[in-house]
C-alpha cells in the first residue's frame, strides 16, 4: 500500500486540536507584541488546514471561568493543566524577547495527554517588521514535524490505499 488520494476534505474531527496560549514577554518587549505574535500564530496554524485551532475567545472564557491568568504560562505543567481544561491535544506556549537588538520567539509544542514537550522552536529576526514572516515560516516548520492522522477509506483493486488526506494536507499521490 503506497499511495493516498484525496476523496473528501479532511474532517475537523481528524485534525489535531490545538490551543495557542498567550505568549509571554521578556527583556523589554512591549506586551502588545506578544499579543500580536499569539494572534499571528493562531492565524498561521488555521491557514495550514492541519489543525483545529481553538478560538482565542473560547480560551479566554475558559481561563476566566477557572480563574486562571491569560499570560505567564511557558512551562509544560501549566500548558497541560490548561490543555486538559480546554479539551485540546496539544498546546503551544512561548515567549517573545529581545537580545542583542534582535527579536526572538521561543515556543514549545506540549502534548497534553502525555504531559511532555514534543519539541521546541526558536527563531529570530532583526526587525520588528520581520516578525509576521518569521511566524509564518515557524508555523509551517512546526506543522511539518507533527505527524498527520488519517483514516483509511478503502483499498483499491490495485492495492492502492485511499485515505482522507490530500494535497491540502501536504500528501501527494505516491506518498508512502
Amino acid at each position: 500500500l503506497t499511495a493516498c488520494a484525496c476523496l473528501f476534505p479532511l474532517c475537523a474531527s481528524d485534525r489535531l486540536r490545538i490551543a495557542i496560549y498567550q505568549f509571554d514577554t521578556r527583556s523589554g518587549v512591549d506586551p502588545s507584541i506578544a499579543i500580536n505574535v499569539t494572534d499571528l500564530f493562531q492565524t498561521e496554524f488555521a491557514k495550514l488546514n492541519r489543525f483545529e485551532v481553538l478560538e482565542r475567545a473560547n480560551l479566554q472564557r475558559v481561563l476566566k471561568e477557572q480563574a486562571l491568568q491569560s499570560s505567564g504560562c511557558i512551562e509544560s505543567t501549566c500548558a497541560v493543566k490548561i490543555g486538559n481544561l480546554l479539551g485540546v491535544q496539544k498546546m503551544i506556549v512561548g515567549a517573545v524577547f529581545r537580545m542583542g537588538g534582535a527579536y526572538f520567539i521561543n515556543m514549545h509544542l506540549v502534548d497534553v495527554e502525555l504531559s511532555r514537550v514534543d519539541f521546541s522552536e526558536s527563531a529570530s529576526t532583526e526587525q520588528e517588521t520581520g516578525i509576521p514572516a518569521l511566524i509564518a515560516k515557524t508555523a509551517r516548520s512546526i506543522a511539518q514535524r507533527v505527524p498527520l492522522s488519517a483514516r483509511l477509506v478503502k483499498i483499491g483493486d490495485d492495492q492502492t490505499a485511499l485515505c482522507n488526506l490530500g494535497s491540502d494536507d501536504g500528501v501527494q499521490v505516491g506518498d508512502s
